[in-house]
């Protein structure tokens, strides 16, 4: 949409302040008080308790491996929750449910590709959180399995590299970073996060935090002795850092041409052409270019190296989101008009600037991802992350938020499949 969203997140960010506020405030004292005898009671209350937590203190104390219980039983839950059993056919379940977090396409013949997806779910005062392996085109539940945790699904990223499910946490809240490889057919759990760092010395005091990047698929890593090395998911290879992984790129001469939206006039912003950016490979590695680097030929030079056409001429994508290229073709979401009431599309488009195919959300695309007067949050600065694309073969596996997720035909954009969740 074509607004000014400072003001949009201004009043997001003062209305989250205020409730941090609210939250951190002491509570204003109560103007009841206690007459004496009921606060002699609250006294000889609190020095009871005080009595009985010594005694049972001592009584550990003077236990000979009362403590070491104790610590064992914890340690026995906290595993049962966070570790994921092999997965099995289930008759008990037609379709994956829940709230999905993650999908990727197992590869395999046209047609016979399979889904690996999770979701969670409330179970009483616990998440149960699922794994399916699904058939999207025969309908069937090839495997599932659940695991019982006390604490917020954590937010990671899920990719299928080298034959392998990897599933990459960041740290939140009570969830710790981590990473974890997984049988894509059995579930099984093939590397956790102990066993990773176990590789690489350098990992060996631990990780804190992970930053996932896709183009390549790497890892930045903080550690707990403060190192912030890269790992290179593809290539199985551990860099120093940022910079070593970068200069690994800087003897690759050869030109690549990639895909990019950009923005011709820097005052309009809301309006995003479709470019066809070619120069070396050392600077364009990562398929990314910056929006603002097309307001004029020279920031382009300058910056990359590299050299731009228009394609898909006479047409603008308002709000345009590049939602994922290859050597074929791009795929971008965007909508019709500015405002809070539009149409959105994913667009399907070839090198040689052509529309292979538009979805919209007033035809196949589900309504829930069009801009609406009766929703804030629908605005593009929210929707965008939100919605996730990826291919292999024929099939583009389209994610949407936590609802659901399309399979649309590579060359045609027929729909496939669509799964939605509950």
């Amino acid at each position: 949409m074509g607004e000014d969203y400072s003001n949009l997140q201004k009043m997001y960010q003062q209305r989250f302040q205020t409730q941090g506020q609210q939250t951190r405030m002491p509570k204003e004292p109560s103007s009841y008080r206690p007459k004496n005898n009921a606060g002699c009671g609250v006294v000889a209350a609190l020095a009871a308790g005080i009595f009985i937590a010594a005694g049972v203190a001592v009584f550990l104390f003077l236990s000979e491996g009362s403590f070491d219980v104790l610590k064992e039983k914890v340690s026995e839950t906290t595993s049962q929750e966070d570790k994921q059993e092999p997965m099995q056919k289930t008759s008990s379940k037609k379709k994956p449910g829940g709230t999905l977090t993650n999908a990727v396409i197992i590869p395999g013949d046209e047609g016979r590709q399979r889904i690996w997806l999770q979701s969670w779910e409330m179970k009483g005062s616990k998440y149960l959180l699922n794994t399916y392996l699904y058939d999207p085109f025969e309908k069937e539940m090839l495997g599932y399995t659940g695991v019982t945790s006390a604490n917020y699904p954590p937010l990671y990223e899920m990719l299928y590299v080298n034959g392998d499910i990897w599933k990459i946490n960041s740290s939140s809240g009570p969830n710790k970073a981590g990473v974890y490889t997984y049988d894509p057919v059995t579930g099984s759990e093939k590397m956790n996060t102990e066993s990773f760092c176990q590789k690489f010395e350098e990992l060996n005091d631990g990780l804190t935090q992970i930053y996932y990047y896709p183009n390549p698929p790497r890892m930045n890593i903080e550690t707990a002795d403060g190192r912030k090395p890269v790992y290179d998911i593809t290539s199985d290879k551990l860099y120093a850092g940022d910079t070593e992984f970068r200069n690994s790129f800087k003897d690759k001469k050869n030109n690549m041409t990639v895909f990019a939206l950009g923005i011709e006039n820097s005052g309009e912003s809301a309006r995003k052409r479709l470019f066809l950016v070619t120069g070396p490979e050392s600077r364009l590695w990562s398929r990314s270019v910056e929006e603002y680097y097309f307001t004029s030929s020279s920031t382009l030079k300058f910056m990359l190296n590299a050299e731009s056409k228009v394609i898909a001429k006479g047409k603008v994508f308002l709000e345009g989101v590049m939602l994922y290229q290859d050597d074929d073709a791009c795929f971008v979401f965007h909508q019709d008009k500015t405002g809070s009431n539009a149409e959105r599309f994913l667009s399907c488009i070839d090198k040689s600037g052509t529309v292979i195919w538009s979805e919209s959300t007033d035809g196949d695309l589900t309504r829930k991802l069009r801009a609406s007067d009766d929703n804030s949050l629908s605005s593009m600065f929210f929707v965008k992350n939100g919605i996730k694309l990826s291919r292999s073969g024929n099939l583009i596996l389209f994610i949407y938020d936590r609802y659901g997720f399309y399979g649309f035909d590579f060359k045609t954009g027929k729909v496939l499949f669509e799964v939605e969740m509950k």
